[in-house]
């Protein structure tokens, strides 16, 4: 395996748990939204025309 390869894969794994962290919070930080104005997220949203 040369050099570059492994390079790649290390930014290929480094990218993954950057991406599944961010999305982890995102769940998280939504939950928290919601869950303080159950109002805001229940409300029908009008069709714009």
């Amino acid at each position: 395996m040369t050099r570059q390869t492994r390079t790649l894969l290390l930014m290929a794994l480094i990218a993954t748990l950057a991406v599944v962290g961010l999305g982890a919070l995102a769940g998280r930080y939504q939950r928290v939204l919601s869950s303080r104005e159950p109002a805001v997220r229940a409300a029908p949203v009008a069709p714009r025309r």
